[in-house]
């Protein structure tokens, strides 16, 4: 029994010392793991070059990257890879171009063994020209260096971009037990010296040089007006951004700044667009400008007093640059200027950097276009699409400002292709303005002419050009056929036919729905012609915002040219009032409009306040003076039921630029509903006062200087959370049995 009794009691102990220390029994029981073997084992070679890289001046440098890509797989026995880039307009490329390849090769047998080089060859073409084949005959990584001739720096394709056009050709895996293995990595890059040349001063050109569609040298475009702008020249300014950003499929949305806002940096590293009279910037008078500055006033021969005048100049701070003056010699004439850019049909007299215009309707020629087109009516014959993988045919047409189209619209492709396509695998898919319009799947019916009608939705044309893109996926049904490398082809015929009806676009008076429906009813009108902004006076920065507002706003209009309205916010005149729809930009205490209907608002402000009042909400909170919040509000105009109003406001500068964000981002847009909404930073807030519902009080999240609270850290040696109870338990037992003993120790003496 004693025996027994010192048992249980040093049991008991070591189970409280473990209780006690169990981290450290655990770490020292815990065994070290072991790695997991992949069932593939890929080489890890070290990197070899083919030659030493030569220092190349980094502005001629472009990688894969710069252009998009990523790193490249190619997999035998055939693969392909195609990269389409657009130089800036405002190089000229010299002789010494080179691509500079980061290749890797690897080569396997079935059972994904590593097995030594066994041939074949990636073949290199340059704007269609074949201009190297390389022997894929090493294992690992190699930088490949290959001269682009000086007569292959010229693009062949009508759009005017360059191409790369990698093939790899490894028919040996189809007689070996072998497989090839290509990768092509995205820090490969072309090699481009090239000087800057002076941007070509013709007004036809535009929207160029101002937009380019190059991802490679990014070249910005800031919008200026004068410090103290007339609400005519911010309505100059805004429609030419919302001009330039619907004739550019809104790739191109410059800023608006005042003269006091351009620093030395801007001036010289940006194209710039003047919006205003001649008194505005004092920086007119350093510009070789047609039509010059004279004791404040343009000087142009024959022009009268109302008449618009557009400019365009080299810039005197950076001879690659260009100044374009979009003027007049009063706000009439500033206007018709600006209306006339947003066309993007401009006609010049005897020098190709000015135009005069007296009346904007009349120096806009309209195209007349037919109803149905050919692909050969536009100038395409003989469309072959040939050779493995994807291959592309692109097709451009043109639909005329301020026309649309009705659901009769579409394109009927015929088409055929070659019986030894793998129908599973091939295919083609047809894109309008990169989007897609539809799909064709291949047969055997199909390698005979085949006929197939794609309907075109209205909303996918845009005025001026369209692009329409025929991408095939050519796979062959066997990889190792002798006649996979010349007899695999797609055939377009040229008689495909383009049918679009060609309707005049009329206004349609949108319905108020909530947030959720914007843009509508703003773009209502095709050319905004029913939109007014009404903005304070000499405030920059509500500027600022709704020049963003205007540029995504014309990126979604179709009409033949720009016409929204503006006024400032103590002078907006009746016919505004009851002919347009209002988007109110600033801050609620410098818009005496805001006041005026201060009863419609769903969330009011104070007489002289900037901060929304919430009372309608359950829960009212108090919030700190200098809080960040941008508020959106939609309501029916209480001068014009039919009309709509958005106050886009902000508590401070930094608040409206997060309203105005709310609209432009899509990110944020995409959150927005109801008629009210609260933005600080990234997170959006709603509510429907209409009917009470909503996320409750919007702004007491956004209060700044309150951080949350979290739980205190625990270390990742803490105790668990049985060692309590085990001490316990521990010490339960270590009692008992020190009470047994005792009983019987007792018992014995008695």
């Amino acid at each position: 029994m004693r025996r027994l009794t010192n048992i249980l009691l040093c049991i008991c102990l070591l189970l409280t010392w473990f209780n006690l220390f169990p981290l450290t029994a655990a770490k020292a029981a815990t065994p070290t793991p072991t790695p997991t073997e992949s069932s593939t084992v890929l080489p890890t070679p070290q990197p070899t070059l083919e030659e030493t890289p030569e220092a190349f001046n980094p502005a001629d440098v472009v990688s894969f990257t710069d252009l998009g890509a990523t790193n490249i797989l190619m997999h035998g026995p055939y693969d392909s890879f195609r990269l389409r880039f657009t130089p800036p307009i405002d190089w000229r490329i010299k002789p010494g171009a080179k691509i500079q390849l980061n290749l890797s090769a690897f080569f396997s047998n079935v059972n994904d063994q590593q097995v030594a080089a066994n041939g074949g060859t990636l073949n290199v073409t340059y704007n269609g020209n074949l201009i190297a084949s390389i022997i894929l005959d090493w294992t690992g990584q190699r930088l490949v260096t290959i001269p682009i001739p000086d007569e292959q720096l010229v693009s062949n394709r009508e759009d005017g971009r360059h191409e790369l056009f990698l093939f790899l050709n490894a028919a040996v895996d189809c007689n070996l037990d072998h497989k090839t293995t290509v990768e092509v990595e995205a820090s490969s890059r072309f090699i481009l010296p090239h000087d800057l040349i002076e941007p070509t001063a013709d007004l036809r050109l535009l929207p160029q040089p101002f937009y380019q569609d190059s991802p490679i040298a990014a070249i910005t475009t800031t919008v200026i007006v004068a410090d103290q702008a007339s609400a005519g020249e911010i309505q100059a300014a805004l429609t030419v951004i919302a001009g330039l950003s619907r004739l550019t499929s809104g790739n191109l949305k410059p800023a608006l700044l005042t003269v006091n806002q351009i620093d030395p940096i801007t001036q010289s590293s940006n194209h710039l667009i003047y919006v205003g009279k001649a008194s505005g910037w004092q920086g007119l008078a350093a510009l070789k400008l047609p039509a010059p500055v004279v004791e404040d006033h343009f000087s142009a021969i024959g022009s009268q007093p109302g008449d618009g005048l557009i400019q365009l100049a080299v810039s005197t701070w950076n001879t690659a640059r260009m100044v374009l003056v979009v003027g007049g010699n009063n706000d009439e004439g500033v206007i018709k200027a600006a209306q006339a850019i947003s066309s993007g049909l401009l006609r010049t007299g005897n020098e190709l950097n000015l135009a005069i215009f007296s009346d904007v309707q009349s120096s806009i020629v309209t195209p007349i276009v037919a109803e149905d087109r050919t692909l050969s009516d536009l100038g395409y014959e003989d469309i072959t699409q040939s050779g493995f993988g994807l291959q592309y045919a692109e097709f451009r047409f043109y639909i005329p400002p301020g026309k649309t189209t009705n659901d009769e619209a579409y394109f009927n492709l015929i088409y055929s292709h070659s019986a030894i396509l793998d129908y599973a695998r091939s295919g083609m898919v047809v894109y309008l303005n990169d989007r897609i319009l539809g799909s064709v799947r291949f047969s055997d019916l199909s390698t005979q002419p085949t006929s197939l009608s794609l309907k075109i939705p209205a909303y996918m044309l845009r005025p001026g050009i369209n692009r329409l893109m025929l991408v095939s996926d050519i796979v062959p049904l066997n990889y190792c056929s002798d006649l996979v490398l010349s007899n695999l082809w797609v055939n377009i015929s040229p008689d495909s036919l383009l049918h679009i009806p060609l309707l005049q676009a009329t206004d349609v008076q949108g319905v108020l729905q909530d947030l959720k429906a914007y843009p509508y009813p703003f773009i209502s009108s095709p050319s905004l012609k029913t939109l007014a902004f009404v903005t304070p006076a000499a405030d920059a920065s509500a500027w600022s915002a709704a020049a963003r507002i205007a540029a995504e706003l014309g990126a979604s209009s179709n009409g033949a040219l720009t016409e929204l309205a503006a006024a400032f916010g103590d002078a907006v005149s009746e016919e505004i009032r009851q002919n347009c729809d209002l988007i109110i930009v600033g801050r609620a205490s410098q818009l005496p409009i805001v006041n005026e209907m201060a009863g419609a608002l769903p969330a009011p402000f104070d007489p002289g306040s900037d901060m929304a009042n919430e009372s309608s909400f359950q829960v009212t909170f108090r919030l700190p003076p200098g809080v960040n919040l941008g508020y959106i509000q939609l309501l029916y105009s209480p001068w014009k039921a039919e009309r709509t109003i958005l106050a886009v406001t902000g508590s401070t500068p930094d608040g409206l630029i997060f309203a105005a964000q709310g609209l432009t981002e899509s990110k944020l847009r995409n959150k927005l509903t109801g008629n009210f909404a609260v933005i600080h930073n990234t997170q959006v807030l709603t509510a429907d006062t209409r009917f009470g519902l909503g996320t409750g009080n919007l702004s007491a999240t956004a209060i700044p200087g309150i951080q949350p609270t979290t739980e205190p850290f625990q270390p990742s040696d803490a105790r668990p959370v049985w060692l309590l109870p085990g001490i316990i338990t521990s010490s339960v037992l270590t009692v008992l049995i020190l009470l047994f003993v005792a009983i019987k120790a007792l018992r014995r003496k008695s």
